[in-house]
């Protein structure tokens, strides 16, 4: 009963949070939960979103929905709601499978997709499922030609009165079974019913489907008027959902009418603009009736060269058409030579489960007899098993409270980092500052915990702006803190002592910053690498000092790399002044200051560093953008590269144009 009352309770959680999420956030939840049911309503949720889009994935996904659900079907600590749970699940999956496979044209594996989750589904008196089953079964058979045996599934499927399903569909199958067998009354009879029910549920690509088919059959008995206003009526709903098949086939029965009413004008208009469409989307029947009728049109009108063109485009499209109706009846044969093999073996399992359950039986009564003996050991036992669960409870209540304690203490700890972000934060230079002084600029910066080594800076003085990307040692908390001690030695280097140029700014940092950490009794090795440069926006004299961290300016589709010195802003075994770089900007230089997490980061088919020259490539490709779709391609090349990986390290580049 309790693992009844958790498996409920846990669907509803599920399904509480499971609104308006996207394809990532179910990916997330599948590979992070440690519950199988929670599992596969993640991957039910993540292919409701692809299923139309994406049939590989499709495909995939209910691979792995069967692979959870057979491991937990016949598990015996299961309730029984949870079996049928995954039952229902697989079969659902199977259909789906089968559905994909129907696309492919592979008929012989829908069929037998079908086939097993039609026997689960009756078995479990899955009703909606049963009856979806048996509609995908007749779409089988129709589509090989078969539209007789096709028809009996399709009456089977609309017997089932259940107001969750949607059987418009399948009346306008029935209807279209009845077209092809030219028993015209009973096709109507089922058209207009599937009218009803899809104007009800709003269906209005099946709504499209059963005008255009009764408008067929007015064509069919030759009363051409009514037929294309019919059409006419189809296209117009065809053409509110842009369903370009539908379009296509409704412009071309509409021109057959227009032909033989003598309106030769209007017939050319419409079976031209559906030959267009039908070559537009490879629809090989449609297209083939387009261009027969366009060589009787331009035939009856004497025009040779375009009648004779049309005529050699019509045998050409008829001929594949041949080609792949041969393939059909082959599947045909195949698909009636595997069901007979189906049946056999279904015959040889109904007689094994027949034996199965005679031994099942004799083994109930063995089973009752040891319950009774169980039962009474229980009796004698009941006594101490009684004290021993007062024990229990309270060694229960005990580890309850040394949870909620360890829970209190992790959130405030996390409240505490939080805040520690806001602080951070506060450091940072705002946007709108980079957009005041650079027209042209973009800041990348994502840090790999909530707060974050990595840093950029920003100071103006009168003419001349100083930009900086700093990596502090370390992320996270470390990282964070190490990063306001360096980012106060910047301050304090530019506005206590009156620096600008960068190399004495970054000789003054180390100063302040090993100053700092020799308060601390134990030795500290902490400090930074960074990228510094000081830009006078009037000249475009650049100045540029870095330790390990270098600069790139790319100027006519090519890098100019500028080295660090090989020293960080910290202890070193052999400290040496900075080096300063002069440099003379050119109109559109592009510059770029980075940390080292972007090429360090993880990720790609081998799941190996992305690297420094890999980087330069990505740099020169987009160069000729928008500083902001430069951020925009950065961000998406970043986050495909590292995939599913963990991020390694904080990330932080900046992007000026002059």
């Amino acid at each position: 009963m309790y693992k009844l009352i958790a498996f409920i309770f846990v669907l509803i959680i599920f399904i509480s949070f499971s609104q308006n999420k996207n394809e990532e956030y179910y990916k997330n939840q599948y590979y992070t939960s440690k519950n199988d049911s929670l599992k596969v309503l993640s991957l039910i949720n993540w292919d409701e979103l692809i299923y139309t889009s994406d049939s590989e994935k499709d495909l995939k996904l209910n691979n792995l929905i069967i692979n959870l659900c057979l491991k937990n079907i016949n598990v015996k600590r299961n309730s029984k709601i949870s079996k049928l749970f995954y039952r229902y699940h697989y079969a659902l999956s199977l259909n789906n499978i089968g559905l994909v496979a129907f696309e492919k044209n592979d008929m012989i594996k829908a069929l037998s997709c079908f086939s097993k989750a039609y026997s689960i589904a009756t078995k479990d008196k899955l009703f909606t499922l049963e009856s979806n089953i048996l509609n995908n079964m007749g779409l089988v058979y129709r589509d090989i030609n078969s539209s007789q045996k096709a028809l009996t599934y399709f009456l089977k499927s609309v017997k089932f009165k259940n107001k969750t399903i949607n059987h418009g569909p399948t009346y306008n199958n029935i209807g279209l079974c009845y077209s092809e067998l030219d028993i015209y009354d009973k096709a109507m009879y089922f058209f207009q019913k599937s009218i009803n029910i899809s104007l009800q549920k709003e269906d209005k690509l099946n709504l499209a489907n059963s005008i255009c088919n009764l408008g067929e059959i007015y064509r069919k008995q030759k009363n051409y008027l009514k037929a294309i206003q019919f059409l006419d009526s189809s296209s117009n709903v065809y053409k509110s959902i842009d369903y370009n098949t539908g379009i296509a086939y409704s412009l071309q029965r509409k021109g057959q009418c227009q032909f033989y009413l003598k309106m030769n004008d209007l017939a050319l208009k419409s079976l031209l603009k559906s030959l267009e469409i039908s070559k537009t989307f490879k629809l090989l029947k449609i297209h083939e009736n387009s261009t027969f009728y366009l060589y009787k049109l331009y035939k009856s009108s004497k025009n040779v060269n375009k009648s004779l063109h049309y005529l050699e485009e019509y045998n050409l499209v008829k001929d594949m058409i041949l080609k792949n109706n041969n393939e059909k009846i082959l599947i045909q044969k195949q698909i009636e030579v595997e069901l007979k093999q189906y049946k056999k073996l279904n015959d040889i399992k109904l007689k094994k489960e027949k034996e199965i359950s005679n031994e099942k039986s004799l083994r109930q009564q063995i089973f009752i007899l040891l319950i009774l003996l169980v039962l009474l050991l229980i009796s004698i036992f009941f006594f101490v098993l009684k004290k021993s669960f007062k024990e229990v409870n309270i060694k229960k209540n005990i580890i309850e409270n040394q949870k909620l304690l360890v829970e209190k203490k992790q959130k405030e700890i996390l409240d505490s980092i939080i805040y520690a972000k806001r602080i951070q934060k506060a450091i940072l230079p705002p946007n709108h500052l980079f957009q005041t002084y650079f027209k042209e600029s973009f800041v990348f910066y994502k840090p790999k915990d909530i707060v974050a080594g990595d840093f950029y800076w920003l100071e103006m003085i009168e003419d001349t702006v100083l930009v900086a990307a700093a990596d502090c040692t370390g992320h996270g908390v470390p990282g964070a803190m190490v990063s306001v001690v360096c980012n106060n030695g910047l301050n304090r280097a530019v506005r206590e002592f009156g620096l600008t140029k960068p190399n004495e700014i970054l000789d003054k940092t180390r100063e302040l910053v090993l100053e700092e950490f020799k308060k601390s009794e134990e030795e500290v090795k902490d400090g930074m690498d960074i990228s510094l440069c000081s830009l006078n926006r009037k000249t475009y004299q650049l100045q540029w000092s870095g330790a390990n961290n270098p600069l790139w300016i790319i100027r006519n589709d090519e890098i100019i790399e500028f080295k660090p010195d090989k020293q960080p802003i910290g202890k070193h075994d052999e400290v040496k002044p900075f080096t300063n770089h002069l440099i003379q900007l050119q109109k559109n230089d592009c510059l770029y200051f980075f940390t080292d997490g972007f090429q360090d980061q993880f990720g790609g088919p081998k799941e190996k560093k992305f690297r420094t020259s890999k980087m330069k490539e990505l740099f020169i490709s987009i160069n000729h953008l928008p500083l902001n779709e430069q951020k925009d391609k950065i961000l998406t090349t970043f986050d495909s590269w590292k995939d599913k990986l963990e991020q390694v390290d904080d990330v932080c580049i900046i992007g000026i144009r002059c």
